[in-house]
């Protein structure tokens, strides 16, 4: 896993479901952040914990700006949302971490982004919450 995606602008981003993915295809769920991620270039690997817990794990290794990195992420992870409501019919609340180099992060990058998702049970779905000073960007 970590050779195919590098160890360079290494984020982790954490989604919840609005509702059970028991029923909706958990199939469509990872299919659309497949498209969605492909189409802009980055690489990925969706990772599923339980239900209604999925993770992306991805590297930006072309981009070295990290306003650009995240530029990249939110306008993805923005038409990955549109497509949950529009196809899928669920919300998602996304926790976006720090962005970072080396193997030895994937297991922290994991938790912080969980931790962030965990906030938005507080704030409502269609959030983004980013770990730098807990930036919250609504999704309307």
């Amino acid at each position: 896993m970590c050779d195919w995606l590098g160890e360079i602008n290494q984020v982790v981003v954490a989604l919840s479901i609005s509702s059970s993915v028991e029923m909706i295809s958990k199939k469509a769920i990872k299919q659309t952040i497949k498209t969605e991620m492909d189409s802009a270039l980055l690489k990925h690997i969706v990772y599923c914990e339980d239900d209604n817990e999925i993770f992306i794990l991805l590297t930006v290794p072309k981009l070295r700006s990290e306003s650009a990195i995240r530029e990249r992420i939110h306008t993805t992870l923005s038409l990955t949302k549109t497509r949950f409501e529009q196809y899928i019919y669920v919300h998602a609340a996304m926790g976006i971490s720090d962005i970072v180099d080396g193997r030895k992060h994937w297991k922290r990058l994991m938790n912080q982004a969980r931790s962030l998702v965990t906030l938005c049970f507080f704030e409502r779905f269609n959030v983004f919450l980013e770990s730098k000073s807990v930036k919250l960007n609504l999704l309307i």
